[in-house]
C-alpha cells in the first residue's frame, strides 16, 4: 500500500499507519485522498487500498469525510471506514 509507513500488531489486530498529504474536495461533495508523491488513494470493492496516477477521480478514488472517519464506498454496496487525524507528529 503506497503511503504506509508501518504495520503494528496489537493483539490479533494489524494496524497500518498511512500517511497522505491532503484531501481534495470534489464537485460532488466527495474527497480524493492524495499522497505526498501526488498519487491518489483507490479503495477496491474488497477493501484493498491501491493508488492511481495524480488526477484520477473515479468511483474507486472518491470518499466522504465525517469527523475523524474517511469512508470509501467504491461500488455503492460496500463501505470501508478509515480513521484519520488531520495532524500527526513529524514523521
Amino acid at each position: 500500500m503506497a503511503g504506509a509507513i508501518g504495520k503494528f500488531p496489537i493483539g490479533n489486530v494489524k494496524v497500518e499507519l498511512e500517511i497522505f498529504d491532503r484531501v481534495e474536495p470534489q464537485p460532488d461533495g466527495t474527497v480524493t485522498v492524495v499522497y505526498r508523491d501526488g498519487r491518489v488513494r483507490s479503495v477496491q470493492p474488497d477493501g484493498r487500498i491501491e493508488t492511481r496516477p495524480a488526477g484520477t477521480a473515479g468511483a474507486w478514488e472518491k470518499a466522504f469525510i465525517n469527523g475523524g472517519i474517511i469512508t470509501s464506498c467504491p461500488d455503492g454496496a460496500h463501505a470501508y471506514d478509515f480513521s484519520f487525524s488531520p495532524k500527526v507528529p513529524n514523521l
